[in-house]
């Protein structure tokens, strides 16, 4: 399915019509940790590729989104944690 040009600006102005609330959720999620930015941009890298197949709730559909970046930010974190640690064994 391809999206024409108006569908996909409209799409893009109610995404980014919730950049405030993504930004306070990234930062909490993050726990204030240098990770609120990487959380953010991987949570709108996701939103483009794999927009909502509609704009009702928003919200809900982004805090899902940004809970799963900041997830997924953790673990990596905690690899990354455990691999420096192996190596300074």
């Amino acid at each position: 399915m391809t999206l024409d040009r108006q569908t996909q600006s409209l799409e893009a102005e109610a995404l980014l019509a919730h950049a405030g609330w993504v930004r306070k959720l990234a930062k909490a999620l993050a726990r204030g940790h240098e990770f609120a930015d990487d959380t953010e941009q991987e949570a709108w890298r996701i939103a483009l590729e794999r927009p909502p197949a509609h704009d009702s709730n928003l919200k809900a559909w982004w805090g899902r989104v940004v809970a799963s970046a900041a997830a997924q930010r953790q673990r990596t974190e905690g690899r990354q944690r455990r691999h420096v640690q192996v190596l300074s064994e």
